[in-house]
């Protein structure tokens, strides 16, 4: 039978491997995380000179993602867009991306923007948060912003996605696969 001394000495052993083993986990939980900072920093830095070579053309950027907006609101497609949907729904998303509003764009898998086209024409940006509740939820964070009106406060490397974003087809392939979503979603 092994006397109460031995008895402790074990817990004891087993006490100061269980606190080694933490602060162990604990160094390496910090090293990854210091490890991540530096590539997260590396990466900002990258973005910062590809926003700092975009900025002198953001201006121009702006104004074809402005014309685009004023040429398709007057097509007899937006009109029947906002038609069909009727009262449903007064936006329709155009695209899903990372935060525009932050200067470095830095995507990151939970978070998300839309940038969507409203009945009065206006392009209309939202932001948020994914999984926060659980997987599959979204949260709404930060204001919604008018596009056009406070375009100061987005990215020039968001712009240039944007612009030519709208100069493709693929634009014209999400309104449609947005309205065919709405469409289905309204007539159950």
């Amino acid at each position: 039978m092994t006397d109460i001394k031995q008895g402790l000495d074990i817990i004891e052993n087993r006490l100061y491997t269980f606190q080694e083993n933490k602060c162990k986990e604990s160094a390496l939980k910090q090293k990854e995380k210091e490890i991540q900072r530096e590539k997260d920093n590396a990466e900002k830095s990258r973005l910062l000179k590809i926003e700092g070579d975009i900025f002198p053309i953001k201006d121009t950027v702006y104004n074809d993602i402005r014309t685009w907006r004023k040429e398709f609101i007057k097509t007899e497609q937006f009109k029947k867009i906002f038609n069909i949907l009727k009262k449903q729904d007064n936006i329709i998303l155009l695209r899903t991306e990372g935060y525009g509003h932050e200067i470095p764009y830095f995507e990151k898998p939970d978070l998300w923007s839309h940038l969507s086209l409203d009945k009065s024409g206006d392009l209309i940006y939202t932001a948020g948060i994914k999984n926060i509740h659980g997987p599959g939820s979204r949260q709404l964070y930060g204001p919604i912003h008018n596009f056009e009106k406070d375009y100061e406060k987005f990215s020039s490397i968001y712009f240039k996605k944007v612009s030519d974003f709208f100069h493709s087809e693929d634009v014209y392939k999400e309104i449609s696969e947005t309205l065919e979503i709405n469409l289905k979603f309204y007539n159950h």
